[in-house]
C-alpha cells in the first residue's frame, strides 16, 4: 500500500509541474519566419502589449526555449507592434519618425547558437532606447 501511494503522490507531483509549465506558455504569432542553413529559423514575432514587463519577457523567454529546443540555431525578434514588426526588413532605411516607432516596439530578442554556444534573451523594456536586460541560459 505505502509503494501504491508513494507512486500516485509521484504521478500528482509530475502533473502538477506538467500544468504548470503549461500556465507558464507565453503565447505569440510568427509573423515572418526563414531557415538558417545548417539549422533552425529565424523568426519575427508579436506579442501582445501586455507582455511586455519584466515577468512577462522571461516568461515568453522560457516559452522560446521551449518551442525552439530542438533548434540548433534560434534568431527571434520581438514585437509588440505588427507595424514595428512590418518595418524590420527595412530598418536602414526607416525616417527618423519610423526608426522611434520602431525602437519603441522593439521589445526583446532571444538568441542560440549551437556552434557557439551563445544562449541569451535580452529584454528591452522602454525600446532599443532604454536599458537592456540579459538573461543568459
Amino acid at each position: 500500500m505505502k509503494i501504491i501511494t508513494r507512486l500516485a503522490m509521484v504521478c500528482l507531483a509530475l502533473c502538477l509541474a506538467r500544468c504548470a509549465s503549461r500556465a507558464q506558455k507565453v503565447e505569440y504569432k510568427i509573423y515572418r519566419e526563414w531557415e538558417i542553413p545548417n539549422g533552425g529559423y529565424g523568426r519575427v514575432i508579436l506579442i501582445d502589449s501586455a507582455t511586455r514587463n519584466m515577468d512577462g519577457l522571461k516568461k515568453l523567454g522560457e516559452t522560446l526555449r521551449h518551442d525552439t529546443k530542438h533548434d540548433r540555431n534560434a534568431f527571434v525578434f520581438v514585437f509588440d507592434d505588427v507595424g514595428a514588426a512590418a518595418l524590420r526588413d527595412n530598418e536602414p532605411n526607416l525616417t527618423d519618425d519610423e526608426r522611434t516607432f520602431y525602437e519603441k516596439h522593439f521589445v526583446g530578442s532571444y538568441l542560440r547558437n549551437a556552434n557557439t554556444g551563445f544562449h541569451q534573451l535580452n529584454i528591452f523594456l522602454n525600446g532599443l532606447a532604454g536599458t537592456v536586460v540579459k538573461v543568459t541560459y
